[in-house]
Formats: C-alpha cells, structure tokens, sequence
C-alpha cells in the first residue's frame, strides 16, 4: 500500500482537466505487483475529472505510461483498475491531451529562450559595429589632428 506521503500531498497537487502540474520535481513511488515484486514508477502526474482522482504512472525507464483511479483511505491511496472502457478512454485521452499541452508550452518557451539568445548575440554584434566605428573615429581624428 502506498501512503498519500509517499506520493505527494495530493490537496496541493490535484489537477483539474486544464490544470498544469507546476511540480518539476520527480516523484518516484514503488509499488507492490499481484506476483510479490516490486517496480519503481514516475508519477507523471494527477488530475480529478467528474469528482474522481486518477494518475498517470510509468515504470522507470519506460515511454509509455499507465493510467489509474486512486482514492483516499486515511492516510493512504488505494491505486485501481479503470475496468470501465468508456471511463479509461476519456480520462486517457485527458492525460494525453494534458501532456501534449504540456509539451507544446515547453516547446514554446525554449523557442522564446532561442529567440532571446538570437537578440543578445544581434545586440552584441551591434554593439562590437559601433566600438569598431568608434576606433575608426578616434583614428581619424588623430590623422587630422597630424
């Protein structure tokens, strides 16, 4: 069983369908499996649709992620099957729509750090164009001033 510290305190951290996960950090959790072993996973992330908690969990190492319903029980989480297809469809296609909002924001902002870094080095090239007239300038005057 895994107890709601283990994996985050989840009033701070439920996301609504729109809701982005500001966490960065990397929440790893062991879980117990049906056959005794145990296997490490990510937690990728929570959200709450139509008064339900689910969370997307992958294995470490893995790209492909899992999708569950969890519930409070005192102080722990109970992680479960959606048995229902319909159910798991639309929350699976929330998750997915979720991550790839994600990444297009991500994307976006390290186009914005590009162009940004693009700015600085025009600014610096700019600037070392004036020095260099400057230079010329005084070099001229000097040629005058003889």
């Amino acid at each position: 069983m895994t107890t709601k510290n283990d994996i985050l305190n989840t009033d701070e951290h439920i996301h609504e369908e729109d809701d982005t996960c500001e966490d960065e950090n990397t929440r790893i959790i062991t879980l117990d499996m049906e056959d005794g072993t145990q296997r490490d996973f990510v937690i990728l992330d929570i959200i709450s649709h139509d008064g339900a908690n689910y969370i997307a969990l992958s294995e470490v190492g893995s790209m492909e992620y899992d999708v569950l319903r969890f519930v409070e029980v005192d102080d722990e989480l109970e992680l479960s099957i959606i048995e229902e297809d319909d159910e798991y469809e639309k929350i699976a296609k929330l998750f997915s729509e979720h991550f790839a909002d994600l990444a297009a924001e991500e994307e976006d902002e390290e186009e914005d750090e590009d162009d940004e870094d693009e700015d600085d080095e025009e600014e610096d090239e700019y600037d070392d164009d004036e020095d260099d007239d400057d230079e010329d300038a005084a070099e001229d005057d000097e040629d005058d001033q003889k």
